[in-house]
C-alpha cells in the first residue's frame, strides 16, 4: 500500500472534524425539537472519512440508517443535510428522506437504508451495472458490525459466504401467511432442506479449501457413474455420464460439491452457462408426508408444470431427480437415499 502523505491525512482529519461538528449541532437541534428522529454517527467519523478520501467524484456509495458521516464524507453540503433533517424542501430529498434516507444523485450517493445490511445487494447491483457498461467506478457499501459480513470466497469455495449474528429481540415486520395455523396448499410440503449442492471444476482442491478455511468436513468422495448410478435420464432420454461428488455433514444439512467429468448432464450445462456455484437444494422424500418415492414426487411436480431435468437410481434402493422450479429460482432434488451406494468412498482428510 502506498504511503499516505500529510496533505491526504489533513484532508481526512478535516472531514472527521466536519462530521463531528455537524453531528453535535444535529443532536443539539434534536433536543430543541427538530422534527422526526436522528441517528447520530458520532464516533464513526474515521471510516467514511478515510474511505471517501480515496474515491473519485463519480464513484458510488450507499449508507445505513446511521449514515450522516458517510454522506458528508462523500461531499454532501452541510446546509442541505441540515435542511433535510428539518424536513425542508431545500434538503437533499426535499425534506422527505429525513435522517435515515438521504440520497444525493449528483454526488452518486445511492441513498441510506434503514434495513440492516440492505445496502450490500444494492451496491452489488450498482457495481454490476458499472461493469456491464465497462466503467471502472468503485461502489462502496457501508454497513455495521451487527449486519451481515459477506466474504469474497468465490475463487476458493465457489460461493460467497456470509457471517451473521442475529440481533437480540429481532422480530419480523411481516409474516406470511399471517395466520401461523394456516396450512400450505402445496401438493408437496417439504419439512427441511437436507442438502445444499454446488457445481465445481476440481473437487479435490475445493474439498481441501473447505476443510482448511471453514473447517467443513471430513469428506467422503465418490465416483458418480455406472454401475452404481444407473437408469440415468437426461431431459427424459437415456443418457451416460460421469461425475465426481463429495459429501460432508454440517449439522442438519449435507453439503455436496459435484464435478462433471464427461457426458451429458445438467451439471455440465450449469458450468457452461453460469460457471461454478450454487446448483440445487435437496429434500428427502421419506420425510414428506405426501410422498412414497421419487417417482411420485416427479409425477406430482410435473403436473404442476415443473420439468424433470435429470434422474437416476443409485446403489441398492436409492433414486434421485432434479426438478426445474423456476418460480423458486433454483433446482430442487427429491431423493430417496440408498442404504448402500455400491461403491467405497475416498476419505479426506
Amino acid at each position: 500500500m502506498p504511503e499516505i502523505d500529510n496533505a491526504k491525512l489533513r484532508e481526512i482529519y478535516t472531514t472527521m472534524v466536519r462530521i463531528r461538528a455537524f453531528e453535535e449541532r444535529a443532536i443539539a437541534e434534536y433536543r430543541k425539537g427538530l422534527p422526526g428522529f436522528i441517528h447520530s454517527s458520532v464516533g464513526q467519523e474515521a471510516i467514511p472519512a478515510a474511505v471517501c478520501a480515496f474515491l473519485r467524484a463519480d464513484d458510488y456509495i450507499i449508507s445505513t440508517h446511521r449514515g450522516h458521516a458517510d454522506i458528508i464524507a462523500k461531499g454532501a453540503r452541510l446546509d442541505k443535510m441540515m435542511a433535510e433533517l428539518f424536513a425542508k424542501e431545500t434538503g437533499y430529498c426535499k425534506g422527505k428522506g429525513g435522517s435515515m434516507h438521504i440520497a444525493a444523485v449528483d454526488l452518486n450517493i445511492l441513498g441510506a437504508t434503514g434495513v440492516v445490511g440492505d445496502g450490500i445487494p444494492i451496491a452489488s447491483g450498482a457495481a454490476l451495472g458499472c461493469k456491464m457498461q465497462k466503467l471502472d467506478n468503485v461502489v462502496v457499501a457501508f454497513f455495521g458490525d451487527g449486519a451481515f459480513a459477506f466474504y469474497d470466497t468465490v475463487d476458493v469455495l465457489k460461493t460467497i459466504w456470509g457471517a451473521f449474528r442475529s440481533p437480540k429481540g429481532m422480530s419480523p415486520n411481516y409474516r406470511y401467511p399471517e395466520n401461523e395455523a394456516q396450512t400450505s396448499p402445496a401438493k408437496i410440503r417439504v419439512k427441511r432442506i437436507s442438502q445444499m449442492a454446488i457445481v465445481v471444476k476440481d473437487i479435490p482442491t475445493v474439498v481441501k479449501n473447505y476443510w482448511n478455511i471453514l473447517g467443513i468436513g471430513p469428506w467422503l468422495i465418490f465416483p458418480w457413474e455406472a454401475p452404481h448410478i444407473y437408469n440415468r435420464q437426461y431431459h427424459e432420454k437415456p443418457a451416460w455420464a460421469k461425475e465426481k461428488i463429495a459429501l460432508a455433514e454440517t449439522e442438519n444439512v449435507q453439503f455436496e460439491p459435484v464435478q462433471p467429468i464427461v457426458g451429458d448432464s445438467i451439471y455440465q450445462d450449469f458450468i457452461e452457462e453460469h460457471g461454478e456455484g450454487l446448483h440445487h437444494l435437496q429434500f428427502i422424500v421419506d420425510e414428506v408426508d405426501e410422498l412414497n418415492d421419487v417417482d411420485e414426487a416427479v409425477e406430482i411436480l410435473s403436473k404442476e408444470g415443473f420439468h424433470c431435468l435429470q434422474r437416476a437410481n443409485i446403489g441398492d434402493t436409492g433414486a434421485f431427480a432434479y426438478i426445474d422450479m423456476k418460480p423458486l429460482h433454483i433446482i430442487w432434488e427429491p431423493i430417496h437415499r440408498a442404504n448402500d451406494r455400491g461403491v467405497e468412498p475416498i476419505h479426506y482428510p
